[in-house]
């Protein structure tokens, strides 16, 4: 758990970092959520990590940094795929991101990490306590398996921390990867692949889900926000260039956050569906 992250050349900004793991694909709607977090949050540093760091050159400035993700990475995804089992290795990259995003914490020099999924654009104030997480309906009991036999504890959340995004205090990130090391004697990225080769499901880790449930057993009591997310809104999108009429529309309908995540069928019904659950501001999520 070694590592700087900062070079000499990056000016550190207050003690807030703020990190979207992205891939080129990305680049539109990090474009938009950068800008804003910029604007809401002033005096902090910003990091974008991608396998594809030339894409994102244009978005450097003085407090904002653009990285290849194997400065950070504690293991390659040629690894990684060896280690999973046959039936999660082919979701390797789905993995890789995740581990990533807790290395990058790790190493951090800052109190408090706010990790964005490149997909996701906040569009309220987010700034909470350590001990407060915004929750989402998702309930995916993989997950949940993998946090009790990761720490032999059950998960103490009733409701689901997955948001797309992360308040991380980088101490307390570190103490979890010590316990997780020291509980299974191996370092902590193979300890939670190890746990999760056994679960049947291919998608058996999170690290949203276990970060919050272990703060909250070991630094609770803990606060559970219900946030009202829009996770279709690339079923939305009329042309390459239209994520900010979803964003405006999205405002407008009271949603909290919206996420372009293109993986979803754009078949019409789905379009038609989606678009019932904005004009009717559902929390489908």
């Amino acid at each position: 758990m070694n590592g700087e992250i900062i070079r000499s050349n990056f000016k550190f900004a207050g003690t807030t970092l703020v990190v979207i793991p992205a891939i080129a694909a990305h680049l539109p709607i990090v474009e938009i959520s950068l800008a804003r977090l910029r604007t809401r949050y002033k005096q902090a540093s910003f990091l974008i990590v991608s396998p594809s760091p030339d894409v994102f050159n244009h978005l450097e400035n003085a407090h904002t940094r653009n990285a290849p993700d194997h400065e950070f990475s504690e293991v390659s995804k040629n690894d990684l795929a060896r280690l999973l089992s046959a039936d999660k290795a082919k979701r390797c990259g789905w993995y890789y991101q995740q581990l990533l995003k807790l290395a990058i914490v790790a190493k951090a020099p800052f109190d408090r990490v706010l990790i964005l999924d490149a997909d996701t654009v906040v569009l309220r104030e987010i700034d909470i306590a350590p001990n407060e997480f915004f929750t989402s309906k998702e309930r995916h009991r993989p997950y949940f398996q993998h946090f009790k036999a990761l720490f032999n504890v059950n998960p103490p959340f009733k409701s689901s921390a997955i948001t797309n995004f992360m308040w991380f205090g980088s101490k307390a990130l570190r103490e979890m990867l010590s316990e997780i090391e020291e509980l299974h004697q191996k370092p902590w990225w193979m300890a939670i692949i190890h746990v999760a080769n056994p679960i049947a499901h291919d998608g058996a880790f999170s690290e949203y889900e276990t970060y919050a449930n272990w703060y909250a057993l070991r630094h609770g009591p803990h606060v559970e926000i219900p946030m009202n997310i829009f996770s279709r809104g690339a079923l939305l999108l009329k042309s390459e260039a239209g994520h900010k009429s979803v964003i405006a529309r999205a405002i407008k309908r009271g949603y909290c956050s919206v996420a372009f995540e293109y993986s979803h069928s754009t078949i019409w019904a789905h379009r038609f569906i989606a678009n019932a659950i904005m004009t009717f501001s559902f929390r489908e999520w």
